[in-house]
């Protein structure tokens, strides 16, 4: 499993987790945490997505 597939499977089990939490402190630290894979999973993303780019040269 790569990084972004973990990230991906891990948002989704905080997520749920969240919601059938009782008590609002686990509610809290869980959204934290799916936010933060979130952030880490947008810049894992960019990163790959992003082109090479060479820089032109004049002839």
């Amino acid at each position: 499993m790569d990084h972004i597939e973990y990230l991906k499977e891990q948002i989704a089990r905080g997520e749920r987790m969240a919601n059938g939490a009782l008590d609002k402190l686990t509610v809290d630290r869980l959204k934290s945490f799916v936010a933060e894979c979130r952030a880490e999973l947008a810049q894992d993303e960019n990163v790959e997505a992003a082109p090479l780019h060479y820089p032109e040269t004049a002839p």
